[in-house]
């Protein structure tokens, strides 16, 4: 009999898909879902059912045998715990499986202090649109350099963005400010933000923890991080 990591391997080649593209629907790494395939680990109860969306079948068939994977519980905790069973996911079901939307990756050059780095706009990838923004206009995404983020944000992660959300206190954002040329491209901070005055924007910086004022004159846009990958 096939194992749960083998059955979930078959549905994803059925569908066409990637190991990429179900840890992007997930925002996880692309690597905890080969643990998944490989039976090393297997996906937390609450990511079974979205799993299933994701790869076009019912509980039933991930599971095969129509018994939950126990997780360290006990046999009859799920029912104490109201996590539904195999039988009541019977049906296929009526949700499309994936947000098939791609959106840019625009390339960004490291640059100098307080994790600065130059927007340079240059296509270098494309990934998958986060489910729920497929029509929301002008969504682009990033690989985080530098760490003056984190722990938050480590160099290589994945940000996507929605330049049409307005940031709130305590939002991650892009914030670009202008170059001190006109022939360079402006400059972008990852940082979080924490407020404005009539001048100014406030943003905070986790390594080394501070916080950095910049005037609103020389601000050209802020953009708020609308998810990460893990």
């Amino acid at each position: 009999m096939s194992t749960l990591g083998q059955r979930i391997r078959q549905a994803r080649k059925a569908k066409n898909l990637t190991q990429a593209d179900v840890a992007q629907y997930f925002g996880i790494k692309p690597g905890s879902v080969s643990l998944w395939e490989s039976d090393d680990t297997k996906p937390e109860l609450s990511k079974l059912e979205p799993l299933a969306r994701l790869l076009g079948v019912t509980v039933s068939t991930l599971l095969g045998d129509g018994s939950l994977p126990t997780y360290g519980m006990a046999p009859d905790a799920h029912k104490k715990n109201n996590i539904p069973t195999p039988s009541e996911f019977s049906e296929p079901f009526d949700i499309p499986p994936i947000p098939r939307k791609r959106i840019p990756v625009y390339g960004l050059a490291v640059g100098g202090e307080d994790g600065r780095f130059e927007m340079n706009g240059q296509l270098i990838d494309t990934v998958f649109c986060p489910p729920g923004y497929e029509n929301a206009p002008n969504l682009y995404a990033v690989y985080v350099v530098g760490e003056s983020m984190e722990p938050v944000f480590s160099p290589g992660q994945t940000v996507w963005v929605h330049p049409n959300r307005a940031p709130r206190r305590g939002d991650d954002i892009i914030i670009q400010v202008h170059s001190t040329s006109e022939e360079e491209p402006p400059y972008g901070f990852i940082k979080r933000y924490v407020s404005s005055t009539p001048s100014k924007v406030i943003v905070e910086q986790f390594n080394p923890p501070k916080e950095i004022e910049f005037q609103k004159e020389n601000i050209l846009s802020i953009h708020k991080i609308i998810m990460v990958q893990k």
